[in-house]
């Protein structure tokens, strides 16, 4: 089901990767962002052809790393042109949903956010953020065209690399699945 190939770059999470993948003033998301946009993709680019249109660059990342991924998505549109955020955690400092709601229309080409509805296997009765990802999936739905917004909210899956795993095809279905 895709079109052409993709090719997929895991970075490291830093230490105290909260502040880091948290929005300023609070968080150095900006920085982040940055790094991915003007040191990352230049230097990938110097080993493997990749695109250098930003409509056929993705950025994706799971809890915090979520965060910083829509974040970049919203303030490097000229690099990244998708990004998304599977099962964001709420961060401290200027809150994402509020730098959503700035934008009239979002940046990015395309946008997906995700979450589960429970936590981990020993504390069921915890969600996985969900009010706080629901929130980020309302604010989008008015910020961007049906057919560049995908919003899910899995019922029953957890948050951890398991679930994240079920869903990644989705998002690379959506981003690469076709030119739209």
């Amino acid at each position: 089901w895709l079109r052409w190939p993709v090719i997929l770059v895991g970075v490291f999470s830093p230490p105290e990767r909260d502040r880091v993948f948290s929005p300023p003033p609070s968080g150095r998301a900006d920085r982040f962002a940055d790094f991915l946009a003007d040191t990352l993709l230049p230097a990938v680019r110097r080993h493997i052809f990749i695109s250098k249109n930003p409509a056929d660059i993705a950025v994706i990342g799971a809890s915090f790393g979520s965060n910083v991924s829509i974040f970049t998505g919203l303030c490097r549109p000229d690099a990244i042109g998708m990004a998304a955020g599977l099962s964001g955690a709420p961060h401290f400092g200027n809150p994402l949903g509020a730098i959503l709601a700035e934008h009239r229309r979002l940046p990015m080409r395309k946008l997906y956010i995700d979450c589960g509805t429970r936590w981990s296997y020993d504390q069921p009765q915890m969600d996985d953020s969900t009010a706080f990802n629901r929130n980020l999936i309302s604010i989008a739905r008015t910020r961007m065209p049906r057919s560049k917004f995908l919003g899910i909210v899995a019922r029953g899956h957890f948050h951890n690399e398991e679930f994240w795993r079920k869903r990644i095809g989705r998002i690379l279905k959506f981003f690469f699945g076709s030119r739209s």
